[in-house]
């Protein structure tokens, strides 16, 4: 068999759905999905040691998981504020599930759509 020099490969072109490295993006912190149950166990213990009323910790903590993996972290936190001002939940509370959102974000890249 004949030598062959190093064909051209890049007359195949990039595939449809290759996304180009130079397109804008952001990063957004979000709740890692990965640790949620580590997440559930730190705020459900949280929740108890400042002796919430688990019907209201339940829906509490389904709404701060919501919101921190769909709209962002940030989204999560100021939740969480609103609801201190609100006078639904303590400071301590307020303080250690800001703790817990920024212990468990992930940050991810995410395209402006330009």
């Amino acid at each position: 068999m004949a030598y062959r020099p190093n064909r051209n490969k890049s007359k195949a072109g990039k595939p449809n759905n290759y996304r180009d490295r130079d397109a804008p993006s952001t990063r957004v912190g979000m709740l890692n999905q990965r640790r949620l149950g580590e997440f559930r166990y730190d705020v459900r213990e949280l929740f108890v040691d400042n002796q919430m009323d688990p019907d209201l910790a339940s829906t509490f903590l389904a709404s701060i998981i919501a919101k921190g993996s769909r709209q962002g972290i940030r989204d999560a936190k100021d939740f969480v504020r609103e609801q201190q001002a609100a006078g639904i939940i303590t400071k301590q509370v307020m303080d250690g599930l800001i703790y817990y959102l920024d212990r468990y974000t992930k940050y991810q890249s995410q395209q402006t759509g330009e």
